[in-house]
């Protein structure tokens, strides 16, 4: 065999095997969450069909479940937050329920849905599930929004005096509003938002469409909705609490 024969097959060789080491070496998990079967599609189709096939069913869903790592976990039980009215609330409290973060862009005058109208639809959630469910709320600051030529005294009224039940966290407007646009820039690196985004491995959130991030009872997982209604988010919950109890009465049998 000559030696240009050799150096051919040489090249075959490596051209037919390097696909093979590199598909070895993907995690596709770690694309997807990148954003590669939109980004890369061509690519992703091609070593990671499975993965995108099976974010893109969430996708049309407007939904994800993320796992949360045992670190995550851990900030979880260590969070310390403030409501509204000054209170200190551990996060660890929240063991054992299903708890959903709500953030709400502030609603002033002028709003298609009055800032009353959004806090009772969140407190008929509460009153549903009253004993499975707790309820964090967050107010933040639309970028789209000119807060400064804006009356939006009943929403801060509103929020100041809660509703039963649900736990109202208190955030300055400027702060809210960097920990949902880039959560991972934050000064407070233990921030509820700074966790989700690393739950979700994501440097950012999309604050033009609603959000919704509901964690587990064990602090396990996490479920992402987004473009949904509040009420939406009530028949979500009623699922999800409904599965949380179907698999407890499995388990003690």
């Amino acid at each position: 065999m000559t030696t240009t024969m050799l150096l051919y097959l040489l090249i075959l060789i490596t051209l037919y095997c390097q696909p093979l080491l590199a598909f070895e070496d993907i995690d596709c998990e770690v694309l997807v969450k990148e954003g590669q079967c939109v980004t890369n599609p061509s690519y992703m189709r091609a070593y990671c069909m499975v993965e995108c096939d099976k974010w893109n069913e969430q996708d049309t869903a407007k939904f994800r479940r993320y796992t949360i790592r045992d670190e995550i976990k851990e900030a979880l039980y260590d969070l310390q937050l403030e409501s509204a009215t000054g209170h200190k609330i551990q996060f660890e409290q929240f063991e054992g329920y299903v708890t959903a973060i709500i953030p709400i862009a502030k609603s002033c005058q002028g709003s298609k849905v009055p800032p009353k109208d959004i806090f009772d639809s969140i407190q008929e959630i509460k009153k549903v599930l009253p004993y499975t469910v707790e309820i964090l709320v967050f107010s933040y600051e639309h970028p789209s929004v000119d807060y400064s030529q804006t009356d939006c005294s009943e929403f801060d009224t509103q929020y100041r005096n809660g509703r039963r039940g649900i736990h109202m966290i208190k955030q300055s407007s400027n702060e809210d509003l960097v920990l949902l646009n880039n959560p991972s820039s934050s000064s407070h690196p233990n921030s509820i938002f700074k966790i989700i985004g690393d739950i979700m491995g994501v440097s950012e959130f999309n604050v033009y469409t609603t959000q919704y991030h509901i964690i587990s009872p064990d602090f396990d997982s996490m479920e992402y909705h987004h473009g949904k209604s509040l009420l939406d988010l009530k028949y979500i919950l009623l699922e999800i609490v409904k599965e949380e109890l179907e698999s407890t009465k499995s388990e003690e049998l």
